[in-house]
């Protein structure tokens, strides 16, 4: 009987061939493989284990691609593929026997810096720690052993700036610090001792070396926890700004780093309350942070708590409602003058549904409900020349 891939997910190209993850008739997640066709879709693994986690982190390292998988023997450890069974390999059994070395059974989250790829994994013995692999079974090691013992310093938010691996992790506590690596032991410290997450690099201007900025949101009793940037180095990590004045946090649910040009570095974008204008779009840029615009003018807020920001070439696009339209589709160049509505949807007046949004070339495809229900829409993105 032919195995058909049930709920698919994570699909991605890889040596001119499209695979994803889907469950195979025993409910074991696999990766599969397809050319379009019934015949040509077709599993690239037979895990007898759980197989891959549900929304697994997958990295394209060197040409294959690496997650972690349960294969019923080894337990959940490193694998890699060229999207082909007889290219389908167990890295390293980092945890040997049946025990997982994978984090929680997921190879995420896992950045490239050089020719290494890095990741969180434990052998055991020394708890999760940041470990590293050049796609051998002889070159993967683990990089530092930050919490002694069996502890582990779970590291996590794996980002690369300024040529080193920034990442947060907790090695005597449980409060998650910045620390930073050139991918060695010796190499590795704390950069600052401050409770850090959403780490996020905006790349500085193109050919400029160590001007990548990294933001991040952090706690300190004065100002609680606000918007932070750093160039990596202890000296060079300062508050970006106190959204949220005094010792009230200001909540910042989702940013993203905008574009480099060869002239200017890329701009921050996110979203932010600063308990005068409610949820809008704000921008940081260089060394300034400001309100990029106030759609829903007032206290009142645009963003919904849907939706996502997404940056399409050098335009922002995100979900917002103005308080005439309802939540609609908009673009912002990243100025107050050229933020605006891309198309007035849903006239019907109706109550907007959840806006998804994805980005093909010069074409946005979002969802959202208009005069027929809720359907697919898209919209040619017009790019600043």
């Amino acid at each position: 009987r032919r195995e058909v891939p049930r709920d698919l997910e994570d699909p991605r190209k890889i040596n001119g061939r499209l695979v994803f993850t889907a469950f195979d008739s025993q409910f074991r997640r696999q990766m599969w493989t397809t050319d379009g066709t019934v015949a040509g879709t077709v599993p690239v693994t037979n895990f007898a284990g759980t197989g891959l986690v549900q929304n697994a982190a997958i990295d394209e390292f060197k040409n294959e691609l690496y997650f972690a998988a349960d294969d019923g023997v080894h337990g959940s450890e490193l694998y890699a593929t060229d999207g082909t069974p007889a290219g389908t390999r167990l890295v390293m059994d980092m945890n040997p026997g049946p025990d997982s070395g994978s984090n929680f059974g997921n190879l995420g989250p896992a950045a490239i810096l050089g020719n290494m790829l890095y990741f969180a994994a434990t052998n055991g013995a020394d708890g999760m720690e940041l470990w590293r692999t050049d796609g051998t079974t002889a070159g993967t090691q683990m990089v530092s052993d930050l919490a002694a013992g069996s502890e582990g310093s779970f590291p996590s938010q794996l980002v690369v700036c300024n040529g080193r691996l920034l990442f947060s992790a907790a090695p005597a506590s449980y409060q998650f610090a910045l620390w930073s690596t050139d991918g060695t032991s010796a190499g590795t410290g704390m950069v600052v001792d401050l409770s850090c997450d959403s780490l996020t690099v905006v790349p500085g201007p193109v050919g400029q070396a160590n001007s990548d900025l990294l933001y991040f949101r952090a706690y300190d009793s004065a100002c609680g926890t606000e918007l932070w940037r750093s160039d990596g180095t202890a000296q060079g990590t300062s508050l970006a700004m106190d959204l949220y004045p005094g010792p009230m946090s200001s909540w910042i649910p989702v940013m993203v780093a905008g574009p480099a040009s060869d002239v200017a570095g890329g701009d921050l974008y996110f979203i932010t309350d600063d308990g005068t204008h409610g949820y809008e779009p704000w921008v940081a840029r260089g060394n300034s942070v400001s309100l990029l615009k106030d759609i829903n003018p007032g206290r009142r807020s645009s963003w919904l708590s849907l939706g996502s920001l997404t940056v399409a070439g050098d335009l922002l696009y995100l979900a917002a409602d103005d308080g005439v339209h309802g939540l609609e589709p908009w673009q912002s160049d990243g100025t107050p003058e050229g933020t605006q509505l891309v198309a007035d949807v849903n006239s019907t007046g109706l109550p907007a549904d959840y806006m998804g949004m994805a980005l093909d070339d010069d074409t946005d495809f979002f969802s959202t409900r208009g005069p027929a229900g809720t359907e697919m829409y898209r919209t040619t993105i017009n790019h600043r020349r």
